[in-house]
C-alpha cells in the first residue's frame, strides 16, 4: 500500500506536463472555456494562449458570411484575435445599370461586416475595405508549394493575435487635418509618446488626398521610426461591424517588441520585385526577431516594359516567403518608412503617393526568450 501510495506522489508532478501537452492541441475558444476549471488549468491555458503569437488568413468564398460561418471560423482559431484585417471582393462596374441587383450586393455585404463582428470576441477589432482583387498567401503545410492567389470573390480575413509587448489600436479619421482646437494626438487618440511603429492607412478614391496630410501628422507627432504603410481601397470601408462610403480608416500597431519594415518593390524598368521582398524579409530577422505576417498593396499593373504595362497577377504569383501575406489591388499606394529622413514639408509627403506601383511590408516580433 505504502508503495502505491509513493508511486502515485511521485507521478504528480508530471500532471501539469500532461496537461500542457493535451491542451496544446485545443483551438483558442476551447482554451478560453478550460481556463475557467481551476487555477492550474487557468494558468497553463492562459500560458498556451499568449504564446500563440502567429497571424493567420482565413478565406471564404460566399459572397454572404452568415453566423454559422463566423463560428466555424473563430472555433477553428489557435489564437485569439485582437484584430482583424477584412478584404471583401466588390466590383460594381457589372451592376450599375441594375439597381436590384447593387442593392442586393449592398445588403449582403453589410451582414457580411456586422456578422463577423458580432461573433468576435469582445474587445477585438475590425477594419477593412472593398477591393476589386484579393491577394493572399497563406502555408498549407510543408510538402505544399506557397502561392500568391489573386481572387475575384469572397472575403479574407487576417487575424491579428494578442502579442505581448504589442498594442493594436484604430480610428476612423474624418478630415485630412485635426480642428483647429486640437491636435495630431487628440484626433489619433494615442498619447504622443505612444511607441508607434506601424500605421495602415486605407482610404477610399475621394479621400486618397488624405493620405499625405495624416502621414506628415503621424511623423510630427510620433517621430521617424513610424513606417506608414496606406492604400487605397475600391468604394466602402469597415470599421467595428459598420460600412463607410467615404474617408480613411487607420490602425496603429505600437510597441517595442514589434518591427515594421516596408519599401518599394518596383523601381523604374526594373521588374525583378523578389529581390527587394527578400531584403526586406531579411531585415525583418534581424535582433532575435521574427517574422510574422506581410501585407502587399499593389496596383493592377506594377511595371512599365516592352509590354508597356505588366499585370500584378503575372508578376506576383511565387510565395515570397512561408509567413501570413495579405493585400489588394489599389487605386495609389504610399510607404513612408524611417529611410525617408528628409521628408518634411507636405509637397515631399505628397511625392511619396505612388501610382501603378507595389508596395510590401513585413511585420515581426521579439519574443521574451529571444530579448537580450
Amino acid at each position: 500500500m505504502s508503495k502505491n501510495n509513493s508511486s502515485s506522489k511521485a507521478s504528480l508532478p508530471l500532471v501539469p506536463e500532461i496537461l500542457d501537452m493535451i491542451l496544446r492541441h485545443l483551438p483558442a475558444r476551447e482554451l478560453r472555456s478550460t481556463a475557467r476549471v481551476n487555477s492550474l488549468w487557468r494558468n497553463i491555458s492562459l500560458r498556451i494562449l499568449h504564446s500563440r503569437t502567429n497571424w493567420n488568413i482565413t478565406y471564404l468564398a460566399d459572397k454572404l458570411i452568415t453566423g454559422n460561418e463566423i463560428d466555424d471560423m473563430v472555433e477553428s482559431m489557435h489564437t485569439e484575435p485582437q484584430l482583424v484585417i477584412q478584404l471583401s471582393h466588390r466590383e460594381i462596374w457589372f451592376t450599375r445599370r441594375e439597381p436590384r441587383r447593387r442593392r442586393t450586393e449592398e445588403r449582403q455585404l453589410v451582414r457580411s461586416v456586422f456578422n463577423l463582428f458580432s461573433k468576435l470576441p469582445p474587445g477585438c477589432v475590425t477594419l477593412g475595405c472593398t477591393t476589386e482583387r484579393i491577394v493572399f498567401q497563406q502555408q498549407i503545410d510543408d510538402f505544399t508549394s506557397d502561392q500568391i492567389l489573386h481572387l475575384k470573390s469572397g472575403h479574407a480575413f487576417m487575424c491579428a493575435p494578442r502579442m505581448p509587448g504589442v498594442e493594436y489600436h484604430h480610428v476612423y479619421l474624418r478630415t485630412p487635418r485635426p480642428p483647429p482646437s486640437s491636435n495630431w494626438s487628440q484626433m489619433f487618440d494615442i498619447p504622443a509618446n505612444s511607441p508607434v511603429k506601424l500605421v495602415i492607412l486605407i482610404a477610399l478614391s475621394a479621400s486618397r488626398d488624405f493620405i499625405p496630410f495624416i502621414a506628415a501628422g503621424i511623423r510630427e507627432t510620433y517621430g521617424n521610426q513610424v513606417v506608414v504603410f496606406a492604400g487605397v481601397g475600391h468604394d466602402r470601408l469597415f470599421i467595428d461591424g459598420l460600412v463607410k462610403r467615404a474617408r480613411v480608416v487607420a490602425v496603429f500597431i505600437s510597441g517595442n517588441r514589434f518591427r515594421a519594415c516596408a519599401g518599394l518593390l518596383n523601381n523604374g524598368n526594373n521588374a525583378d520585385f523578389y529581390t527587394p521582398a527578400h531584403q526586406l524579409l531579411e531585415e525583418s530577422r534581424v535582433e532575435g526577431f521574427t517574422p510574422k505576417f506581410s501585407l502587399l498593396f499593389t496596383s493592377r499593373f506594377v511595371h512599365k516594359g516592352q509590354a508597356f504595362y505588366s499585370s500584378s497577377q503575372t508578376a506576383f504569383k511565387q510565395g515570397f516567403s512561408n509567413i501570413p501575406m495579405l493585400g489588394f489591388y489599389s487605386y495609389g499606394e504610399y510607404c513612408m518608412t524611417p529611410r525617408d529622413i528628409g521628408v518634411t514639408r507636405i509637397n515631399e509627403f505628397k511625392r511619396l503617393m505612388r501610382y501603378n506601383s507595389a508596395i510590401f511590408c513585413v511585420c515581426s516580433h521579439q519574443n521574451e526568450a529571444e530579448r537580450t
